[in-house]
């Protein structure tokens, strides 16, 4: 891997999902506050937040991919999922559509990745 911060390409293939029953979304606030009435208004919207490993045929890595990436990678939002199914662990076979994609990530390379105590890479739009 580059020894240097920032934004990197690499070209690697999923290999496995590294989720557990619900560590694999969140909730979003969205808020606003109202100019005629002063009041905060807002509701929360349910996000992915997926670590995957990746390998590229020389190794392996860990990836965090975010709503886009996951949405676009999978083909459905978590609400979909949650909706349809409710909250548990069968859902994330319902991710496994991700599985062995070959994939073009842009990832953000940060000190703790070089100083390999952050093991994790963060993919970037």
């Amino acid at each position: 891997m580059t020894h240097i911060e920032g934004p990197i390409w690499i070209l690697g293939t999923i290999v496995s999902i590294n989720a557990k029953k619900d560590d694999w979304f969140y909730k979003s606030c969205k808020r606003y506050e109202c100019d005629k009435c002063g009041h905060t208004h807002g509701t929360a919207t349910l996000r992915y937040k997926l670590e995957v490993t990746v390998h590229d045929g020389t190794g392996s890595m860990s990836l965090l991919l975010w709503n886009r990436e996951t949405t676009q990678l999978c083909g459905k939002s978590v609400d979909k999922i949650i909706y349809d199914n409710g909250v548990g662990e069968d859902n994330l076979q319902l991710l496994d559509n991700m599985m062995d994609k070959q994939v073009l990530f842009k990832l953000n390379v940060k000190s703790g990745n070089i100083k390999q105590y952050d093991p994790v890479y963060t993919v970037i739009n």
